[in-house]
Order: C-alpha cells, then structure tokens, then sequence
C-alpha cells in the first residue's frame, strides 16, 4: 500500500494549509475526481489526511469535485474510512461524521 493520501478540495481560504504537506513525498487530490474513484483510492493508501471546509454531514467539494452532492466526503465513506487506524480528518463541523467511525 502507499503511505499517505492527502484530500483537501482546492479553495483560496484554506490554501495556507497546504504548508502541512508541500514538499512531502505524499499524493494529493484537490478535486476533478468522482466519490466512488476516491472512495477507491483511499482503500490503497495506509494514512488518510482530510481538510478544508465541511459541515456535520461532512467535507465539503467547494464545486472542485465531480459530484451531485455539495460533499465529497460523506456517510458513503463510513465503512472504508473505518480500515484507517492512522489518519486525521479535519474540517469545520466534522465531528458528527467522524463520532460514526
């Protein structure tokens, strides 16, 4: 498996958080990809690393991801999300979605 899978939806007022991983061996997804495709590449990845904006149901795509849905992250990543023992997720208003895993 691959180490670390950076998710942080391409957005101007969270762009300082890019600080975190810039220059780090790790890959990032800001966006242009479908829930189910991300879905399947965060199974090959040992560490998830979320950020950016969210709400309670979950990080939100800020328009930058191919979805119907105004979240890239939501209750549909529950059961693979649960695989991951060393990942952080981090987003305004994440905690009800996270307290399910």
């Amino acid at each position: 498996m691959k180490s670390t899978l950076i998710i942080h939806p391409k957005d101007e007022s969270t762009s300082f958080l890019k600080q975190i991983y810039t220059n780090k061996n790790i890959s990032v997804v800001t966006g242009e990809v479908t829930k189910t495709t991300l879905q399947n590449m965060i199974l090959g990845y040992d560490r998830i690393i979320m950020m950016g904006h969210g709400s309670s149901d979950g990080l939100l795509a800020v328009n930058q991801f191919d979805t119907d849905s105004s979240h890239i992250i939501d209750d549909s990543f529950i059961d693979v999300l649960k695989r991951k023992e060393n990942s952080i997720y981090i987003w305004c208003h994440g905690l009800c979605l996270l307290c399910q895993l």
